[in-house]
């Protein structure tokens, strides 16, 4: 639920985020959002090419790596070009993500079971595609659209702890953080 939570937040607010918070112009904040979108499709990209040579969790492992760099830029008093740096990392970090769960689906639980966890994932996803942008909306408008990096900062915990859950329950990473 986090990554697709980072996703559709960042891809709905992002630009808000730039005009009210950084002063951006309109025109330029929706230019910068879409190099989130690049960053996106690039991190998908790159996960497909990576994964000849890593496994799924390890490009799982790397992309939110990516992306905490990037949530704690936006947290950082820089120039406000950084911040449009940072939602290009956080898209090609969160690019991988779930494409990568997914596919560690009947792994992590079994051929048997994992059409059924396939369908529970994506309607869990589509819980956070729908819930987690409205909700900051409503935030945004008592606190503000400077919010935005606590938002994605939340939002990414959630999806931690999702990862560390997943793992305590399957067992499937070691404890020296060897994942298979």
């Amino acid at each position: 639920i986090g990554s697709c939570s980072i996703e559709y937040t960042c891809g709905n607010w992002g630009s808000t985020f730039l005009v009210d918070a950084k002063g951006f112009s309109v025109d330029t904040a929706a230019s910068i959002v879409i190099f989130y979108y690049v960053g996106m499709a690039l991190g998908r990209f790159l996960s497909e090419i990576l994964a000849n040579k890593y496994t799924s969790w390890q490009i799982v492992i790397a992309g939110q790596g990516i992306i905490l760099v990037a949530i704690f830029l936006l947290f950082l008093p820089m120039p406000s070009i950084v911040s449009g740096i940072a939602l290009f990392f956080i898209g090609l970090g969160n690019g991988p993500i779930f494409p990568n769960v997914i596919h560690l689906t009947p792994v992590n639980f079994g051929k048997t079971l994992s059409q059924s966890v396939m369908g529970l994932q994506m309607a869990i996803s589509y819980i956070g595609i729908l819930s987690a942008p409205a909700l900051f909306g409503l935030l945004a408008q008592y606190i503000g659209a400077a919010f935005f990096p606590c938002y994605l900062a939340i939002l990414y915990i959630a999806m931690i702890s999702g990862v560390i859950a997943l793992n305590r329950t399957t067992g499937k990473c070691k404890s020296g953080g060897q994942c298979v």
